[in-house]
């Protein structure tokens, strides 16, 4: 899945004379290191470009090294500026000036030569906006001939009773998607509605189906039970394992990139699907790439939830 702007944290190992790095915005396969990805270099015996450099781009402002220990390194990723701190201490600061940087891509952790070791992987998207003030709901519409009740109360949008959509006025095509959520019931059924077409009463949510529902068959979290689980896109995949509870609030991201779509909550990747389906305008038919609004589900005269800090950022183009 790519990425765009972001904050990446991770802990690295590496032992005697190894060879490693991890590729920001890469392409799959890449060939030119100084035109199809930015090459953060982990390697303390390199002959030019030693660890916490961006090989061919630019050169750490102190030596970095540590083989055979754990070490940390957090990298930001915003726009054409890159920054590297290892332990703590910052290390890089580089602005990519070049006509045409690259604004997106994968995230590779490399082996090259010798042993390398990765863990505590962590990322945040930067540059989401968003699209819940905590007041009203501004920027938002109810789709006509909804039964659901949408109200702000103590900064979220609760939804009761249903069913019913409540929309957003903006449309977006590739985005990632955070907002938390909290299910005030036991075992009730919600979604998150994305790249609609705009609801009607006759048709109020022709759209993918981020699916909200806590429950799990036999006690087993990696067995969503009747409707696919919490972070599933329904009818499409089931959740890898079903993360949080009812009564709890938890945090959802999703990503939708062409026909890609990958959700994670609570930090937990439980989708990554891609829409191999025939190009629809309805994605109920088939895959749908163009933008749509996001929707907020009131699924039926049970539904009881609160959503808050809604934000989204959209992918840029290259």
């Amino acid at each position: 899945m790519p990425f765009a702007d972001y904050e990446l944290k991770f802990d690295y190992w590496m032992g005697k004379d190894g060879n490693s790095g991890v590729f920001l915005r890469t392409l799959a396969d890449p060939k030119v290191v100084t035109a199809d990805c930015y090459e953060l270099n982990i390697c303390d015996s390199h002959p030019e470009f030693k660890t916490a450099s961006l090989v061919g781009r630019a050169q750490p402002t102190k030596e970095v090294t540590g083989e055979e220990v754990w070490k940390s390194m957090s990298v930001r990723v915003d726009r054409n500026h890159f920054t590297v701190a290892v332990d703590g201490e910052a290390v890089l600061d580089h602005t990519d000036e070049t006509e045409g940087f690259r604004r997106g891509g994968l995230i590779g952790l490399q082996k090259n030569a010798g042993r390398i070791r990765f863990r505590n992987v962590f990322l945040k998207p930067l540059g989401t906006i968003e699209q819940f003030n905590g007041a009203d709901l501004g920027g938002w519409r109810v789709v006509p001939g909804s039964k659901s009740e949408f109200s702000v109360a103590d900064g979220a949008i609760v939804a009761k009773n249903g069913p019913g959509f409540l929309e957003t006025e903006s449309s977006w095509a590739d985005f990632t998607l955070q907002f938390e959520a909290q299910v005030n019931g036991d075992g009730l059924n919600s979604g998150v509605f994305f790249r609609l077409i705009p609801g009607t009463e006759e048709a109020p949510s022709h759209g993918y189906e981020l699916q909200i529902e806590n429950v799990f068959a036999d006690g087993d979290r990696r067995r969503p039970k009747d409707n696919a689980g919490t972070g599933a896109i329904f009818r499409r995949t089931q959740a890898r394992w079903v993360v949080p509870n009812d009564h709890e609030w938890f945090t959802t991201t999703l990503i939708a990139h062409g026909p890609r779509i990958a959700a994670w909550v609570n930090g937990f990747q439980v989708t990554d699907w891609e829409d191999t389906r025939a190009a629809d305008d309805n994605p109920r038919r088939g895959s749908k790439t163009a933008a749509g609004p996001i929707s907020l589900q009131g699924h039926d005269p049970t539904t009881d939830l609160a959503f808050r800090n809604i934000r989204v950022a959209a992918f840029p183009s290259e």
